[in-house]
């Protein structure tokens, strides 16, 4: 017998029960990470469609839907579209999305950008406040 899926450490029975908020936060991040973030890589074609593409996020707009919760928002809405176009992919067909795909960097570009876990560039760091050389505590 397989284990029941977990997400976030949550089973479905646990997802049944959870403040709506928590739910919609939860369907909001999964459609993020696991289609949003992918579709844009297989659209430019540099990522295949991975297997289960989208069925976290359709099993998440299930619960929600069974629970009774209402699908018109807007942020409900798109994270039904994002699970339609994984649906589309995933069979075979093309998305066009409403927006334009952003321009990859250049070589030049790429090499001049700042490192990104450098933590003296880090947009955590307030403006003006001074560089740290260390974060070991």
């Amino acid at each position: 017998m397989s284990e029941p899926v977990r997400i976030h450490g949550l089973t479905e029975e646990e997802l049944m029960g959870v403040d709506p908020m928590v739910l919609r936060a939860i369907i909001h991040e999964r459609t993020h990470h696991t289609i949003e973030v992918n579709m844009y890589r297989i659209l430019a074609g540099k990522r295949g469609i991975p297997p289960n593409f989208g069925e976290i996020a359709e099993l998440l707009l299930d619960i929600w839907k069974r629970r009774g919760l209402p699908t018109d928002a807007p942020d409900i809405r798109w994270c039904l579209d994002y699970i339609d176009h994984a649906k589309t992919l995933s069979e075979g067909g093309e998305v066009k999305l409403d927006t334009k795909l952003p321009d990859p960097f250049s070589a030049v570009q790429g090499q001049a950008r700042p490192r990104r876990d450098d933590p003296q560039n880090s947009a955590r760091r307030p403006h003006g406040a001074p560089r740290l050389q260390c974060l070991r505590y």
